[in-house]
C-alpha cells in the first residue's frame, strides 16, 4: 500500500521512478551477453507449390456435363 499511496500523493515522484526503472531494465538487457537469451528455433513451415482454392458449385456443375 506504501508505493500506491506515493503514486497518489506524489504523482512526479511515480513517474521519475518508473522512468529510472525502465532505464535499468534497458541497460541492463543491453549489457546482458547473447549467450544469456533463450534457445530460438527458426520457424519450419511446409510449402506447397500451389494452393488449394475451392471452386463454386456452378463451376463443378459446368465441369461435370
Amino acid at each position: 500500500m506504501i508505493l500506491s499511496d506515493v503514486s497518489v500523493t506524489r504523482p512526479v515522484f511515480a513517474s521519475v521512478l518508473s522512468l529510472l526503472l525502465i532505464a535499468f531494465g534497458l541497460v541492463a538487457f543491453d549489457r546482458l551477453p547473447l549467450r544469456e537469451y533463450p534457445d530460438i528455433d527458426p520457424r519450419w513451415f511446409p510449402s506447397r507449390p500451389y494452393t488449394v482454392v475451392p471452386q463454386p458449385m456452378w463451376s463443378r456443375a459446368a465441369s461435370l456435363s
